[in-house]
């Protein structure tokens, strides 16, 4: 009798034995499990900012060893596509959707759709208008406005005209932008003569700024939010032999906006840190899913390039960038 319970109790520790190993092999498998990450951005454009963008959360992605997946629409203004991708998004049943919403208002319901599947959210690049995201990753783009605003400002005299060629009405960075430069002019008793939008298109952004300069003939500094309404308009005044007359300030440094810095088109841009902004969103994203506690908004940088200051060692790393540490 006495033996078998001996070999009972030997029979219940290995059995015991092999339920612990078990549960210790899967939850090491739940750990080293590759997360799942989609990121739904505003466009498939090929321009320098998003392309930068992009590469920083591949990138941040390999990095970690993510299953991860970039989704978006053609066009910016797309946002019945953008809501449709996100809608996609969720169905794939991800750990991580990372999102740049094309607007603040009409894609708020789809993000909220994000959340109440239980998936991390991290917003990147631009806010919606209620604060649903587990962390937002972008320029602080008012005080990137006020930069700019005070630039534009030190530029001109007191009895010049400033007009604004803006992206796309509805976004926040537009918006926030926008804000920005006002307050400047605000407080220095200046005002905007007008506001155009170019939709994130360089032919609108030419076309708008053609029609603005014609009804208001006066205007002498040209503001622009971002590289499709800066470069538009800039080739507008190019084209219409108005370079010694009217000032252009913008946002964002393509290859065609640093060629026209040189030259003296542009005056000077706030170049945002893109790739940075594109890997610490994904960085961030995953870390959230893992339990690691962030801010709920973090800053990615930008900076007033001038064509004075183009060729300063800190300001060719921005304009060819590679990730440079937390921030």
């Amino acid at each position: 009798m006495e033996r078998i319970r001996k070999i009972a109790k030997k029979k219940i520790i290995a059995l015991l034995l092999l339920l612990i190993l078990g549960v210790a092999l899967y939850v090491s498998t739940r750990q080293e499990k590759a997360l799942k990450v989609i990121f739904v951005s505003k466009t498939q454009d090929d321009i320098d900012f998003w392309n930068s963008l992009v590469e920083g959360a591949q990138m941040a992605a390999d990095e970690y060893g993510a299953e991860y997946e970039w989704m978006a629409p053609v066009r910016e203004k797309d946002v019945d596509r953008q809501k449709k991708l996100i809608r996609e998004a969720i169905e794939k049943e991800p750990d991580v959707i990372a999102l740049a919403p094309a607007d603040e208002k009409q894609i708020l319901p789809e993000a909220k759709k994000i959340k109440e599947a239980g998936i991390t959210l991290v917003l990147i690049d631009s806010k919606l208008s209620e604060d649903i995201a587990d962390c937002t990753v972008s320029t602080d783009n008012y005080e990137a406005g006020r930069e700019l605003g005070e630039y534009a400002l030190s530029i001109c005299s007191p009895e010049e005209k400033i007009g604004i060629v803006s992206h796309v009405k509805g976004s926040s960075t537009a918006k926030e932008r926008e804000k920005g430069v006002q307050k400047v002019l605000e407080e220095d008793g200046r005002e905007i003569v007008q506001t155009v939008y170019g939709e994130s298109n360089y032919s609108i952004a030419y076309d708008e700024t053609k029609k603005m300069l014609k009804a208001h003939p006066e205007i002498t500094v040209i503001i622009g939010t971002n590289e499709y309404a800066t470069v538009g308009a800039a080739r507008l005044i190019k084209d219409m032999g108005l370079k010694e007359k009217v000032k252009i300030v913008g946002f964002d440094n393509s290859k065609e906006e640093i060629q026209m810095l040189e030259s003296g088109l542009i005056e000077g841009l706030v170049i945002q840190r893109a790739f940075d902004m594109g890997y610490l969103g994904i960085k961030i994203g995953m870390e959230t899913e893992k339990g690691k506690k962030y801010e709920t908004y973090v800053d990615s940088g930008c900076k007033l390039v001038t064509r004075e200051t183009i060729y300063t060692k800190e300001n060719q790393k921005l304009l060819f960038p590679v990730y440079t540490g937390d921030k």
